[in-house]
C-alpha cells in the first residue's frame, strides 16, 4: 500500500487510521480470547503497523500528520461495545502520544480524534433508533450524536498547516459526553449485554 502510494503521488504526506471493529457486546467474564485477538489487531496492531510503514518516508521528507481515530473510548470506556474497545483505544490513544514525541524532531505531527456516538452503519447494527436516542437525551449535551461529516472536519483539520503546532493531542468530538454529568447505566449495559447473550445462545440452539 504505501509503495503504491509513493510511485503515484511521489511521497506521503497524511496517513489516517480510520478502520476500527468491536466484538459483540459482552461482560469481560465472557470475552473470547479469539475476540480479543480480532478488535485489538485491528483496532491497534493494524494502525502501529501503518504507522511504521509510513514513518521512514516521512522522516525522509522532514514532514507528515498522523491522525488516529480513537474514541471516548480511549479516554474513558465505551457504551456500545466491551473492554476489548476500550483496552485497544487507551492503547491506540497511548501509541499516538508516544509516536508524537518520538517523531516531532522529523516534524511529524500525530494527534488523535476520539469520536463520541457517531450515526454510522455500524452503531446502527448495535443498537435500536430507542436506545440512541436515551442515550442522547441522557448524556449528550447539545442533544444528539455526532454525523460521520463532523468528525471528517477534525481529521481535515489535524491533516492541514492549521494543526502545525499541535501534536501528541487527543480532540474529543462527542457532543460534550465526556464533560456531561451522566449518569451510571452500569445497570443498563449489563442488562444490554445479558440480553445479547441470550438472544446468540437463542439463536444457535
Amino acid at each position: 500500500m504505501v509503495e503504491e502510494t509513493k510511485k503515484k503521488f511521489g511521497g506521503i504526506d497524511i496517513l489516517v487510521n480510520n478502520a476500527g471493529t468491536e466484538s459483540p457486546a459482552a461482560l469481560a467474564v465472557d470475552i473470547t480470547e479469539a475476540n480479543w485477538d480480532r478488535v485489538l489487531n485491528v483496532n491497534l496492531k493494524g494502525p502501529f503497523l501503518c504507522c511504521q510503514a509510513v514513518i521512514p518516508t516521512m522522516m525522509q521528507q522532514k514532514k507528515g500528520k498522523i491522525v488516529n481515530i480513537g474514541s471516548i473510548a480511549s479516554i474513558r470506556m465505551t457504551f456500545f461495545g466491551a473492554a476489548d474497545y476500550t483496552a485497544s483505544k487507551h492503547g491506540l490513544a497511548g501509541l499516538s502520544q508516544h509516536l508524537a514525541w518520538e517523531l516531532a524532531d522529523s516534524h511529524i505531527n500525530v494527534n488523535t480524534v476520539c469520536p463520541g456516538g457517531v450515526v454510522s452503519e455500524g452503531l446502527k447494527e448495535v443498537s435500536t433508533p430507542e436506545f440512541r436516542a436515551g442515550l442522547e437525551q441522557r448524556l449528550v449535551p447539545l442533544g444528539r450524536f455526532c454525523t460521520p461529516d463532523e468528525i471528517a472536519q477534525a481529521i481535515i483539520f489535524f491533516a492541514s498547516e492549521r494543526s502545525d503546532m499541535i501534536t501528541g493531542q487527543l480532540l474529543p468530538v462527542d457532543g460534550g459526553v465526556l464533560v456531561g454529568y451522566g449518569e451510571d447505566l452500569r445497570a443498563k449495559i449489563r442488562e444490554r449485554m445479558q440480553t445479547t447473550k441470550e438472544k446468540k445462545s437463542a439463536h444457535v440452539a
